[in-house]
């Protein structure tokens, strides 16, 4: 069942896998991929419920209306705790409204972006009112709204280290690009936790360099791409003629965690390099690409 939402502009709310959710109904992907089939990348989240257990601390960084959050909120259950964090105002107040529509307590929202260095920074705010199509998922440090279609507004930047977290089992990063910036902001973390990391992968012009810093502590990394509409889905709804969308992603195991057991099955690819890294990037188009 799906139904126009009042509270947000331009906005509906429909059953989903991981519960009600509102999104914009401006972004495509997020249209028909949810209000249609009520999914959005479920092959990411199998490979999340393989890789996140119970009692967690988990990040979700680059959190947008908060479909993975929800997601992770499930996997690491009562004792766990998910910080989600999404600078785009009209996003996080989405994320917001999802957690709390869902009754959801042991997630942690937070509108700020991630990166090397805390500060403050200006984030792109895009009206839906005055917009009739925009993808939320592609907005980065780098975006600014010029014209009518929105705002910049103040932002507040923070680290993964700044948190100063006792412990952090898994990190999702989905930054558009800055992916490499949040992993040297949480390098002391990362090294003294071993977290696995999610990070999104999947054009030849992003950053790499956050690779070998994870391979030299061991890491071994693999690349999956998954794709956002997949059958069977939520909503039972067959997907014949439904663009060939993916999102792509590098999958980190800290030493001493077996990939052939948690991976078993996953088509994948393992980067020895940031040249191997490149080279799978390069098959992909960013206009295929789920944001």
């Amino acid at each position: 069942m799906s139904e126009q939402l009042d509270r947000f502009s331009n906005c509906m709310c429909t059953d989903t896998r991981v519960g009600r959710v509102a999104f914009p109904v401006v972004d495509p992907y997020l249209l028909k991929a949810l209000a249609e089939c009520g999914d959005y990348c479920h092959g990411e989240m199998m490979v999340q419920e393989r890789l996140v257990r119970p009692g967690s601390v988990v990040l979700d960084v680059g959190a947008n209306i908060g479909l993975m959050s929800l997601h992770l909120s499930r996997l690491v259950g009562e004792a766990g705790t998910v910080h989600a964090f999404e600078p785009s105002p009209f996003a996080f107040g989405l994320l917001r409204h999802n957690l709390e529509a869902n009754g959801v307590r042991n997630v942690l929202p937070r509108r700020a972006a991630v990166s090397e260095h805390s500060g403050r920074t200006e984030f792109a705010d895009p009206d839906p009112e005055k917009i009739s199509r925009f993808n939320f998922g592609v907005l980065s440090l780098d975006s600014r709204i010029s014209g009518s279609g929105g705002r910049n507004v103040e932002t507040e930047v923070v680290t993964v280290d700044s948190l100063d977290l006792e412990y952090c089992a898994f990190i999702k990063v989905d930054v558009e690009g800055f992916e490499a910036a949040v992993v040297r902001g949480a390098a002391r973390t990362i090294e003294r936790c071993l977290p696995v990391l999610s990070l999104e992968i999947g054009d030849p012009q992003h950053d790499g360099t956050w690779l070998p810093f994870l391979r030299g502590l061991g890491y071994r990394i693999f690349g999956v791409s998954t794709f956002i509409f997949t059958a069977p889905n939520f909503k039972g709804r067959a997907i014949e003629g439904f663009p060939m969308v993916v999102c792509v992603n590098a999958f980190a195991l800290p030493p001493g965690m077996s990939h052939m057991e948690l991976l078993d099955g996953i088509p994948r690819e393992e980067f020895p390099g940031e040249a191997e890294l490149q080279a799978f990037n390069s098959r992909y188009r960013r206009g295929n690409l789920q944001a």
